[in-house]
């Protein structure tokens, strides 16, 4: 099957299962991955269908019809069957139009950040990597190379303090705002900082807020920013410092040693 302009694709199978997106700027030939289901021969504004699917009450449907513990699942016919409100061709046009505008506006803002972010990295690499602004100065011999006099090789804990996530009872999770913000691991995270997804009224471990949020389980090594106090899972460390963005970019700069643990494990990575 091979993917068009404004198709409708979602995650069929499984940590991801309902994830959905409407594919734009085809540049080249597309298939599909076996894990996703696309949504062809519409019969409708195509932009509104990819609308409809992504917003909370569909994404709530669709969860009510997922199946399997081990590997959740969304069956074809189970999807087909699932009712819809369709308004006018008009007003599905309208609706399409401005959120499309949106998504325009945010790719943009998003590209901007992504520039602004190289910058941030450039800027911590050239002072706490290559020393540049130290170069006319004394160096001395390390475990890790040269650095400048004055300087020393420390640990991560020496700047920060770490906590390990330790999931709550599943029956304590909720949508509605119940309790406290709940992240599980990576599936949540964003460009920099996470979406919120559940709460939980039983939290056991917590990231205050600013802390970087580390996924320990595979992918290990990815990373983002928590927006407010919250829960973590099993699938997140939190390391919170007196300096967060020095804290941010140095757990950063340690992703080719954090990937290291991607490769062990009998069945997945972790540290």
């Amino acid at each position: 099957i091979m993917i068009e302009e404004d198709d409708v694709v979602i995650v069929k199978t499984g940590s991801s299962v309902g994830r959905t997106a409407i594919i734009r700027n085809v540049l080249h030939p597309m298939t599909l991955n076996p894990q996703l289901v696309v949504l062809k021969d519409v019969v409708i504004n195509k932009r509104y269908l990819g609308y409809l699917v992504k917003s909370r009450d569909f994404q709530g449907k669709l969860a009510s019809i997922v199946v399997g513990s081990a590997i959740p699942t969304l069956s074809q016919k189970n999807l087909a069957n699932l009712v819809i409100r369709v308004p006018s061709k008009e007003t599905q046009e309208r609706i399409a139009c401005i959120l499309s505008a949106l998504d325009d506006k945010i790719e943009l803002n998003n590209r901007i950040n992504h520039n602004l972010e190289e910058q941030a990295q450039a800027l911590y690499k050239s002072w706490f990597v290559d020393f540049e602004p130290f170069r006319g100065g004394n160096f001395v011999d390390s475990e890790l190379g040269l650095i400048p006099e004055g300087w020393r090789v420390g640990t991560l804990s020496e700047i920060s303090s770490i906590t390990m996530g330790q999931s709550p009872s599943g029956t304590s999770f909720n949508e509605v705002g119940d309790g406290i913000v709940f992240y599980q691991g990576r599936t949540e995270f964003g460009n920099r900082f996470p979406s919120i997804r559940l709460y939980t009224t039983e939290p056991a471990r917590f990231a205050e807020k600013f802390s970087v949020l580390l996924s320990v389980r595979a992918p290990v090594g990815d990373i983002n920013i928590a927006k407010e106090k919250c829960c973590i899972g099993r699938g997140l460390a939190s390391i919170h410092g007196l300096f967060q963005s020095f804290v941010y970019y140095t757990v950063g700069s340690l992703k080719p040693v954090l990937n290291r643990f991607n490769g062990e494990g009998t069945v997945f990575g972790s540290i």
